[in-house]
């Protein structure tokens, strides 16, 4: 997060290739000054937005290439999640009172917050699907804010919850509604409508399964049918952790780029992109208006 900037800057002096975890950083500018900066240098960089490499997201992505859906009119998008097994209850949060603050935890300003950690998988995968974003608006949340820190009481501003609306460039609009307070949430789905079709991506983690679903429709047909997934997006299983799959094939991705000379995608103007909109839904937040997006640098 906030470090982002410093170590990614040192590494590309020191003439590394370099490949960048998500959130990109904390500010915009930042983010631009670490683009052009790579963008100078020749060196290989990406960022770590694996998910673009989930079977579903791949092939929702070629569907939508295809022209299934026709013209973009609405995606809508729900992250509810529940607590995690183990964590406290109201009752025992109540009792013990709220818990230490951890500034990495609950300061906007180092990055934390439910956007800042899920949002720019989410984010990435809209702007890989659609196109650029040229206005935002939306809202964060804390609902559970007290923290103790030497005997007192004091305040998180990271967020719990989140909601935004994404105008794309080239026409439609993106509304996700996130919250990882949430208890018997309904999970993950993202939903694609278009003037001629419907594509569903169904998930039941916080992240797209390596393997993922695909639903789709388009005018004529019964209802929602699942769509086979080629082979050739989904190589091989890896089953110490569902998300090494989609993580290798960026990683493959990373080493062509190094043999040729290229930053294949997602690299680090996506990763600016990325961070102009995570910037944007918190100057919504604090201004309440629509936010344009400068799509100019």
């Amino acid at each position: 997060m906030a470090p982002h900037h410093e170590h990614a800057l040192a590494a590309l002096a020191a003439g590394k290739h370099v490949i960048c975890e998500k959130p990109f950083t904390t500010e915009a500018a930042l983010a631009k000054e670490m683009w052009e900066r790579a963008r100078s240098t020749g060196l290989t960089t990406m960022i770590a937005h694996e998910f673009r490499f989930a079977s579903g997201r791949m092939r929702a992505k070629e569907l939508i290439d295809e022209g299934y859906v026709g013209r973009l009119n609405l995606v809508l998008l729900r992250l509810l999640m529940g607590a995690r097994p183990g964590s406290r209850s109201a009752e025992a949060a109540a009792i013990e009172g709220p818990p230490p603050y951890s500034a990495t935890r609950d300061s906007l300003d180092q990055g934390a917050g439910f956007l800042w950690s899920l949002g720019p998988h989410y984010i990435d995968c809209l702007r890989h699907w659609f196109g650029e974003v040229e206005s935002v608006s939306g809202e964060l949340v804390n609902s559970a804010p007290d923290r103790s820190q030497d005997g007192n009481i004091v305040q998180a501003d990271a967020d719990d919850k989140f909601l935004f609306t994404l105008h794309f460039a080239d026409g439609g609009y993106a509304q996700m509604n996130a919250s990882r307070g949430a208890r018997f949430g309904s999970g993950a789905t993202i939903e694609v409508y278009g003037s001629d079709g419907t594509i569903v991506t169904p998930q039941t983690g916080l992240n797209p399964p390596a393997h993922g679903k695909v639903l789709a429709a388009r005018a004529g047909d019964d209802g929602l049918a699942e769509q086979p997934i080629p082979e050739r997006l989904q190589p091989f299983a890896d089953e110490r952790d569902d998300r090494l799959m989609p993580f290798r094939l960026l990683v493959r991705e990373f080493a062509r780029g190094i043999r040729e000379g290229t930053s294949p995608a997602p690299n680090f103007y996506d990763g600016y992109r990325c961070q102009q909109i995570l910037n944007a839904v918190r100057e919504s937040t604090a201004t309440g208006r629509r936010v344009p997006i400068d799509l100019a640098g």
